[in-house]
């Protein structure tokens, strides 16, 4: 059947026009013509709908016999609010958006739809809480409505309170029995986006423009899929979307969104690595929103601004994300707040104040406990998981990580889950259950493998290189690395700093030489202790492994000087110092470089870092062995180390032990 017609405005009142025909006959079904008052469009509507049914002979069911008389007589002051409300939310004006339809829930407290709608422009803004209010309402109000919009609002309200398995539940079926609207289809990929499933969203993308491409596209379609591209790190769709999405703002002159794309597209350049152009999209969107008075719309700029500035200029960027909290704080944006507080908190960490870092954290996660944001509680207290492991307290790590997991499980937030246990991972490491920890990150890896995100995906196969080689595994760390070197370089996100896997294994395999160009000019690049002080460390041992002391004189002094930029003693300044006092003993000043290892044995038996305290003891022992010129008794310490470094799984440090027990050199990386 088609249904056809016109609707002609006579003075304060319409005329409607409407034929219905049968498609495969072409013959016509039925007719309506009426001719009612503006003010009462709800029941012309409805009056026309019941017409049809009744000349096609089918009865109205008792839910549509309750929306045919929904809404209640509606004052025509609201509806006209809430009409044009709408259309100022279409086109973007998230600020009159809010409100006209303030006006219309005040004219009109019990009608559902300007609720849902004003719920949606207070999202927009970032009002969480006031947009989590509407949903309720708007959901109390809804019982007489037809069942779409009932299914509609459902979804919104599950969204609100962050039950995304339901959201997405919700908005598949309504795709599936409105497939020829879009907006459903959108919306179900945003909530897998939210929900954990941005790989999942963009299947649905996809599958709606094979489907429907001349309807479909369009600018929320793009954003939607920018986001998703985000969300796996895939810069490059992120960029092409977020691009598409801003010529589709540009050709229907919505400034609001214009700058959200200005500000999706900056950030997947500046993860590119074209900071220049990023930085031109945000001056533009910063630039925009203030000439248009919208700081909801400056804020979110600034903060990205900050986070790229981070690279270059710590005080521009300190500087732009107290401008961006300033904003926040003013118009009550509490959850862009958050994120703003979280970056700088990052600026605090990468400056080696965990303290300030932490006490910034611990703001950011008041904020979103009192959002209800399950997601972004998650992600900060993951962030005050690490700073518990950077300096050094594995306890308060792991029980802030396992907190995070279980209210990661809570909420389904599948991304929340796989970090939490890949951290629980190197929490196993460094307390010597090499097993637990691989097994941890192969669940976070068959985690990340489904999420799609790439750039966390390559982080743990990174991992699981590294416990690979601990466990003197050599094949299959080589194999963990070469995987994620190849997701990398698809993502365009391959570097120096993922070749020092490559530098550890040629070391390893006897091939010192491999290593020297590439942690040379990593450490050449890096300043900082990440990764300088490591790619300094492994180039000290390639210049040892080739007996030159004076080059491993030169690399260690490089890693002393960016460990020591850092309070994070277990990642860079142990392994430093040891390799220092590795150093030390090649030069000949054995006792020495024994003295500094027992100090240093002490330090890393006070942390409880079981990693550290099997290669420090295996060094020990060797020097031991040289020094004394009796093996004995060096080498029942050296039999000792091998069987507590197989007992845990460290088989590299164990061959190390029994190597140095026969007076062979060993290429003990630590």
């Amino acid at each position: 059947m088609v249904l056809t017609g016109t609707h002609t405005p006579i003075a304060d009142r319409l005329r409607l026009d409407l034929r219905l025909d049968d498609a495969r006959t072409g013959a016509t079904l039925a007719r309506y013509t009426n001719l009612g008052a503006r003010d009462d469009l709800f029941e012309f509507v409805s009056g026309a709908g019941s017409n049809l049914r009744g000349a096609l002979g089918i009865g109205a069911s008792p839910a549509d016999r309750r929306a045919a008389n929904y809404p209640p007589r509606i004052d025509p002051d609201a509806l006209r609010a809430w009409s044009e409300g709408v259309e100022k939310y279409r086109k973007g004006d998230m600020v009159e958006a809010s409100a006209r339809l303030g006006d219309a829930v005040r004219k009109a407290p019990r009608f559902a739809p300007a609720h849902e709608a004003l719920a949606s422009a207070w999202k927009a803004l970032g009002f969480d809480l006031r947009a989590r209010v509407e949903t309720k309402m708007a959901l109390d109000s809804s019982g007489d409505l037809p069942r779409h919009q009932r299914l509609q609002i459902e979804a919104n309200y599950y969204e609100s309170t962050a039950n995304w398995p339901r959201a997405i539940e919700t908005w598949t079926a309504l795709q599936r029995f409105y497939p020829e609207d879009s907006e459903y289809t959108e919306r179900l990929a945003l909530a897998q986006t939210s929900g954990g499933r941005p790989a999942a969203a963009l299947e649905t993308i996809h599958a709606a423009q094979m489907q429907h491409p001349p309807t479909v596209r369009g600018l929320h379609f793009a954003l939607a899929e920018a986001s998703a591209d985000e969300a796996i790190a895939d810069w490059k769709a992120n960029a092409r979307a977020a691009g598409e999405a801003l010529l589709l703002a540009r050709q229907i002159g919505s400034r609001f969104f214009e700058e959200r794309a200005l500000i999706e597209e900056a950030n997947a350049l500046h993860h590119l690595g074209n900071d220049t152009r990023a930085l031109a999209d945000l001056d533009a969107a910063e630039s925009g929103g203030t000439a248009a008075h919208d700081e909801a719309g400056v804020a979110p700029a600034l903060l990205v601004k900050g986070e790229v500035l981070e690279g270059h200029d710590r005080a521009d960027s300190a500087k732009a994300l107290q401008q961006a909290l300033e904003i926040d704080r003013r118009i009550g944006y509490r959850r862009s707040a958050a994120h703003v507080i979280e970056a700088l908190a990052q600026l605090r960490r990468v400056q080696a104040d965990m303290k300030g870092a932490q006490t910034l954290l611990t703001e950011s996660l008041g904020i979103m406990r009192e959002l209800g944001d399950g997601p972004g509680e998650v992600t900060v207290q993951i962030s005050l998981g690490n700073i518990a492991l950077n300096t050094g307290d594995q306890k308060m790590a792991r029980r802030i990580y396992s907190e995070a997991l279980v209210r990661a499980r809570e909420i389904s937030d599948r991304h929340g889950i796989a970090v939490a246990t890949g951290n629980l991972a190197q929490i196993d490491l460094v307390e010597g259950d090499l097993p637990a920890s691989r097994s941890h990150l192969e669940e976070a890896l068959r985690l990340k493998r489904e999420l799609g995100d790439r750039n966390s995906l390559a982080y743990t196969l990174g991992k699981l290189a590294e416990v690979s080689f601990a466990s003197g595994n050599l094949v299959l760390a080589r194999t963990y690395a070469d995987e994620q070197r190849t997701v990398l370089r698809e993502a365009n996100l391959w570097g120096p700093r993922d070749q020092i896997i490559y530098a550890q294994l040629a070391i390893e395999e006897g091939q010192p030489a491999e290593a020297e160009p590439w942690m040379s000019t990593l450490g050449a690049q890096s300043p900082k202790p990440n990764p300088g002080a490591e790619a300094y460390r492994v180039l000290a041992l390639s210049w040892l492994a080739r007996a030159d002391t004076k080059k491993a004189r030169e690399a260690v002094e490089e890693a002393l000087r960016r460990a020591r930029m850092s309070p994070n003693r277990p990642d860079y300044g142990i392994p430093a110092d040891l390799m220092a006092a590795r150093v030390e003993a090649a030069e000949g000043r054995v006792p020495n470089a024994l003295h500094h290892m027992k100090q240093l044995l002490v330090e890393a038996r006070r942390l409880g870092n079981v990693e550290l305290e099997l290669e420090i003891r295996a060094s020990q022992g060797e020097l031991d062995k040289k020094a004394s010129g009796d093996g004995r008794v060096a080498n029942s310490e050296l039999a000792e180390v091998a069987a507590d470094a197989t007992a845990r799984g460290f088989g590299l440090v164990a061959e190390h032990a029994r190597k140095a027990m026969r007076g062979v050199e060993t290429s003990q990386l630590r």
